[in-house]
């Protein structure tokens, strides 16, 4: 609504988006200049965004404002509780569900944020796993995250504090490509919103410290 009103205005159009452009040139300068993850780096579109929203809202007549005023609370309120969501009803505690149910007395080796209170044991790094579980706040960093985004990154050049047997390991183990590991089962955190959808597909999960939960046999 705001682009198509700014279009259709015969006058200051051009200050306008020499306004924006000037926004998005300090931001750009800012943050692309320091160490930020992706996510916020995109943070230079957000003034030009909000001014552009600004302008829509002035243009609906003041008859339907306060339907679409309803509209968008119950769609951030929604937004709002399905994140939370997640946090509530936590992926690890539907892993635990599970383990405890079908695979108590396996040989389980956990992943960094993957145990939760209630679990079975686990079993030390150096010995030898039936199951291994993996959690996206762990593997995220090899895998799609706010700092690698839009694809896989490349071991070890664009991970930090990177080990590079366990980078291709854990690459290898989420793609469904190592040979001595194979999906039992995949805890998902739940993603009803078209850009949160997008946003796990493309960056990762939103929340911090939350996402899926791998549970893997070792077949070998």
């Amino acid at each position: 609504i705001g682009l198509r009103a700014l279009f259709q205005q015969k006058i200051n159009i051009q200050s306008a988006i020499f306004f924006f452009f000037l926004l998005m040139a300090i931001e750009f300068a800012v943050l692309w200049s320091s160490d930020a993850p992706f996510v916020r780096r995109a943070n230079i579109f957000m003034p030009a965004v909000a001014l552009l929203a600004a302008f829509g809202w002035a243009q609906i007549r003041a008859s339907r404002r306060r339907g679409w005023g309803i509209v968008m609370v119950l769609y951030t309120l929604g937004l709002c509780i399905v994140s939370q969501s997640n946090a509530w009803w936590d992926t690890r505690y539907e892993a635990r569900e599970y383990l405890n149910e079908e695979q108590r007395d396996r040989r389980i080796k956990y992943g960094s944020y993957a145990y939760a209170v209630g679990m079975p044991p686990g079993i030390t790094l150096s010995e030898e796993e039936e199951l291994l579980v993996l959690h996206e706040a762990a593997y995220s960093r090899y895998w799609r995250s706010f700092t690698t985004p839009f694809r896989i990154p490349q071991c070890c050049g664009e991970v930090y504090h990177c080990g590079e047997q366990d980078c291709q390991k854990i690459q290898d183990i989420v793609a469904g490509k190592h040979p001595n590991y194979r999906l039992l089962k995949r805890f998902r955190t739940r993603e009803y919103f078209p850009e949160r959808i997008l946003f796990k597909r493309y960056l990762g999960n939103y929340e911090t410290f939350l996402g899926d939960v791998l549970i893997l046999e070792k077949v070998r």
